[in-house]
């Protein structure tokens, strides 16, 4: 399973979507942990899930299934990498000056 927010109406009112293979299997009325919830207690046999770095999603995830494996996509993986080791290099080059 995967979850992820999208924008409903550009920039305004996001959803959150659950998906699995590609195929949309529900769409949540916003991207609360509130939303996630309600449709993960009556899913409570999923293993894994992938999702990105909202931490409304995590915490909901943790809450009601805490067993379940969280995977992070690749693109927010990417962005984690980046968002620490970008300091890091400027820190460097400007000790290198």
């Amino acid at each position: 399973m995967g979850i992820d927010d999208f924008a409903y109406k550009k920039g305004k009112d996001y959803m959150g979507v659950v998906v699995g293979q590609m195929t949309p299997i529900a769409l949540l009325e916003d991207r609360s942990g509130e939303a996630l919830d309600n449709w993960l207690i009556w899913n409570p046999q999923i293993q894994y899930m992938m999702r990105d770095r909202g931490r409304c999603f995590t915490e909901s995830i943790n809450r009601i299934i805490p067993g379940v494996t969280q995977i992070c996509d690749r693109f927010h993986l990417i962005k984690n990498m980046t968002d620490t080791m970008i300091p890091e290099i400027e820190k460097i080059i400007r000790q290198t000056k």
